[in-house]
């Protein structure tokens, strides 16, 4: 590999693909949708535009890839439809999204009954 193709190899990039509106945490920036690559790899996520604001949302969670509708849900309601994930053993199980106080993700787990 020659020394201009690692560059472009580690050069980072981004893409905004689609905004969401307002973070909910800092009230300062957007929440967009983002495609890009770093040194670690592709990613893709949701994140806030505002640097200082560490607010995300990752573009795949618990083997589920999170959905433009997921992020508006959770924007608008602080929460998801139930949804299905598959273990890393493969069981399935059902949870919802959610957002904390601290407005970091978690999982809202079904009981079944």
């Amino acid at each position: 590999i020659s020394a201009m193709e690692r560059q472009k190899v580690i050069t980072p990039t981004r893409d905004v693909v689609n905004d969401f509106g307002e973070c909910p945490k800092c009230h300062k920036g957007r929440v967009k949708e983002i495609n890009g690559n770093s040194r670690n790899g592709k990613y893709h996520g949701y994140f806030c535009d505002n640097e200082k604001c560490k607010f995300g949302i990752p573009g795949t969670w618990g083997g589920t890839t999170v959905s433009k509708e997921m992020v508006t849900q959770l924007l608008e309601n602080g929460k998801t439809s139930v949804l299905k994930f598959k273990s890393t053993k493969g069981t399935s199980y059902q949870a919802s999204l959610g957002l904390d106080k601290s407005f970091k993700v978690i999982m809202n787990f079904v009981n079944k009954k």
